[in-house]
């Protein structure tokens, strides 16, 4: 969805941009990535799945919003303009050490996404004090997925890009319980 200044309908509040209540029924996984985040690896990928609707942009916008309070991070969402790959850890230098990419619809951007993943794997970062976590969120998302083993290179040469995953496998959003789901509406 695009972002409008003002909703065009009652329900367009509840749309992740607008952000209107509070973040609820996530605590463990919103300590579980901060966590992530402060980690010592270098470069670290981890993908949350979930149906459409379960909080996955909801989650990242506000991962994304409290790292950026935080003076050493930038943090974002990224989409590729081109279809063609880039060099991530290039793309992320600026005045933070540490930094969050979020991928959203990641199944959708797989080629570029793809390319550039590998690149990085066997690129690895030789700065000590940089960090940077990417997120991939998509509505499903396993290693038989189509799109998920398309990151993973064709040749036994290059490096894995499952190996930067944490943890390696998705992460899936159920939906809110019943007392969440009341308080959000």
């Amino acid at each position: 969805p695009k972002f409008r200044k003002d909703p065009e309908k009652d329900l367009d509040l509840l749309l992740a941009p607008y952000a209107i209540t509070d973040l609820k029924g996530r605590g463990a996984l919103w300590k579980d990535c901060l966590a992530w985040c402060d980690a010592p690896d270098a470069v670290s990928l981890r993908c949350i799945t979930g149906r459409g609707g379960s909080g996955k942009t909801r989650f990242a916008l506000e991962l994304v919003h409290h790292l950026r309070t935080s003076a050493d991070w930038d943090a974002r969402f990224v989409r590729f303009d081109l279809h063609e790959p880039i060099n991530l850890w290039v793309a992320s230098r600026g005045d933070a050490n540490r930094v969050l990419l979020v991928f959203d619809y990641a199944g959708d951007q797989v080629t570029p996404l793809a390319g550039s993943l590998r690149r990085l794997a066997n690129n690895p970062p030789q700065d000590e004090k940089r960090r940077l976590r990417i997120l991939l969120l998509a509505r499903t998302a396993s290693w038989d997925d189509v799109w998920l083993r398309m990151i993973e290179p064709s040749s036994t040469i290059e490096e894995s890009v499952a190996g930067l995953f944490s943890p390696r496998e998705p992460i899936h959003l159920d939906a809110l319980n019943q007392d969440d789901r009341v308080a959000v509406f």
